[in-house]
């Protein structure tokens, strides 16, 4: 794959991550800060690449779970769009979405631990101001 081809893959996906944090109901959903990792977050992502989402929530399993939902939802859809740009089919949603809380973070939890990596750290997408 060419350099080309690799930044319009990767920069289809980090627009459309970007458009789907801004849509986030973070309130509702109980989402303290949204974050990204993987390949979109390197700029390594491919045709058939998944979009690495990692989520800092509060401790509600139904709001975590309707979270999850609408995160698959919008990932079904990339995966649409995605197959009909390239050619390649995605089985399932193209969002692969990780879900830590406080308890993960004090635990120093493998995806709580790239909150604060020197190496790979998350990049924050949007964090929850207020009342939002």
């Amino acid at each position: 794959m060419s350099h080309e081809d690799q930044q319009l893959h990767w920069r289809w996906r980090n627009d459309a991550v970007e458009a789907i944090a801004r849509r986030l109901d973070m309130a509702g959903f109980g989402v303290k800060a949204l974050y990204l990792i993987g390949s979109v977050k390197t700029g390594q992502a491919g045709p058939c690449s998944d979009i690495d989402l990692l989520a800092h929530c509060v401790s509600d399993q139904g709001r975590q779970e309707l979270l999850t939902a609408w995160c698959n939802g919008c990932g079904h859809a990339l995966a649409v769009i995605n197959e009909k740009k390239t050619g390649y089919p995605v089985k399932g949603s193209l969002i692969d979405l990780h879900i830590i809380t406080d308890a993960d973070i004090a635990k120093g939890s493998p995806f709580a631990a790239m909150l604060e990596s020197v190496d790979n750290p998350a990049r924050l997408l949007r964090k929850c101001e207020g009342n939002e």
